[in-house]
């Protein structure tokens, strides 16, 4: 990927950061969310969302548009993986799920 993009190993490695950082803030949003418009907007936004940032990264001819694309990506992942794990659980044990699901 670094010789796609014309750059070196440790700028693309920061991409990984990028879609961890914005999959963690987008998750603790989410959260709030889901509990105040519900799971159902996540469940089906979020993996429509992350698919078009993949495309967008596939289509992508330079590390600017990767990049905008995969930190779009960590947002929706991060949009929809935590309500996933809190919506299987009873509703009394969503805290739990969550606390597991971060580590």
């Amino acid at each position: 990927m670094a010789r796609d993009l014309s750059t070196s190993l440790p700028i693309v490695a920061n991409l990984m950061a990028m879609t961890s950082i914005t999959w963690g803030i987008t998750s603790l949003i989410a959260g709030a969310g889901s509990d105040r418009w519900g799971r159902r907007p996540f469940l089906v936004g979020g993996p429509i969302g992350l698919a078009l940032c993949m495309v967008g990264v596939a289509l992508s001819g330079d590390y600017l548009g990767v990049a905008v694309a995969v930190t779009m990506a960590g947002a929706f992942a991060g949009g929809f993986t935590g309500v996933i794990i809190a919506e299987r659980p009873p509703a009394r044990r969503t805290g739990n799920a969550a606390r597991h699901s971060a580590g």
